[in-house]
């Protein structure tokens, strides 16, 4: 599930199975990925997630849920206002 609020490109549906999702970040990774983008492992809300900063800046953040052994679901935040709101731990 991804949300943009009207003010960031997000994806419409939840994307469902793993291979749809590959695709679609690796699809993101070679169309779309500034060269000065970072990825870091954070906290997010108590769940684990990474947080991605263009230039320094918090573009999206994602919380990913799991059982334990695979993930279940991914969450990701692109809307700048809730990005302002977030709980973020590096």
């Amino acid at each position: 599930m991804a949300d943009g609020g009207g003010k960031a490109a997000a994806a419409a549906r939840p994307i469902i199975a793993a291979e749809s999702t590959v695709r679609l970040l690796l699809g993101i990774r070679e169309k779309q990925w500034p060269q000065r983008r970072v990825l870091e492992i954070v906290t997010v809300n108590g769940e684990p997630g990474i947080c991605v900063r263009d230039e320094g800046r918090v573009t999206s953040v994602m919380s990913i849920e799991t059982d334990g052994a695979r993930i279940t679901a991914v969450y990701a935040v692109l809307n700048p206002d809730k990005l302002e709101q977030a709980h973020i731990r590096m």
